[in-house]
């Protein structure tokens, strides 16, 4: 059966004969695997379409479920600017990574191949700064996932302004500054956090971080980066980001160490190890 999809490419593995191995993120299928036969051939006229990162209409054979395969399509977005950036290229690595394990086979993945998507266009055009877009798709990544924060107002008092506001990274919600001196609690350091276990992990968020997270989540995936922040508060901004999605996913990843092995940003981060150096 032959049947036509638009899809993202999110992984090109190279396979025996000279064939290509895709990963695609679909709107209705969520992932789906296609081997693109003769791939590797620079005279494939499949060429455009197994580029990583490429979003493209799909035409796939299909016999009696086994694996697709490729037969032709036509490139929507090739997102050229991603690829001839390495930095860039990192980064959209990274958020790749990150889609393929928040979604799956047979499951829906509209709302997370439309940020992707939206997220690959503000790093290709330079239309936003790597940090924003990064820490943007973090936080509404772990939204879509399952894991959305209550950022609401304080979880004890149910104040709204506080300078600094606490995110319990563990419970998913605020705390204000006066809640967290009641309760006897002090922000913990870099080291602690890394040995934090089940305890308490609490990341200090001035009004301003506060405020843009809020609206990371609440925006319109079109207006998801209409914020801005001043350069002091970026890190914070990126640290929070990050280490909530990596708390809740529980795990790290390889395309992430390498970005940020290359990226001039200091974002701080807990100490996990990735699943390749998990096994």
């Amino acid at each position: 059966m032959l049947s036509t999809t638009d899809g993202l490419v999110l992984r090109v593995m190279d396979r025996e004969d000279n064939d290509k191995f895709l990963t695609v993120l679909t709107p209705d299928r969520g992932q789906i695997s296609v081997i693109a036969k003769g791939a590797r051939s620079v005279h494939s006229k499949l060429l455009p379409l197994v580029q990583p990162y490429t979003y493209a209409n799909f035409e796939i054979y299909e016999k009696n479920g086994s694996l697709g395969w490729l037969r032709g399509g036509s490139v929507i977005e090739p997102f050229y600017g991603v690829r001839n950036d390495l930095d860039n290229l990192s980064l959209a690595a990274y958020l790749a990574e990150v889609g393929m394990d928040v979604t799956g086979e047979g499951e829906p993945g509209v709302e997370i191949l439309r940020l992707l998507l939206n997220s690959l266009y503000a790093l290709a055009s330079g239309l936003r700064p790597a940090w924003q877009i990064k820490g943007t798709f973090e936080l509404r990544v772990a939204g879509f996932s399952g894991f959305m924060p209550d950022l609401e107002g304080c979880a004890e008092c149910g104040r709204t302004v506080s300078d600094p506001m606490y995110l319990d990274v563990m419970n998913g919600h605020l705390l204000c500054a006066e809640c967290v001196r009641m309760a006897g609690r002090v922000r913990r350091t870099e080291m602690e956090m890394e040995d934090a276990g089940e305890m308490t992990l609490l990341l200090p968020m001035s009004s301003s971080v506060t405020a843009a997270c809020r609206y990371v989540l609440s925006a319109r995936t079109e207006r998801m980066f209409a914020f801005s922040l001043e350069k002091s508060e970026r890190d914070c901004f990126s640290a929070v980001c990050e280490n909530y999605l990596l708390h809740h996913l529980e795990r790290g990843f390889d395309s992430l160490n390498f970005y940020k092995s290359l990226s001039q940003t200091s974002v701080t981060a807990p100490n996990r190890k990735s699943k390749t150096e998990q096994n």
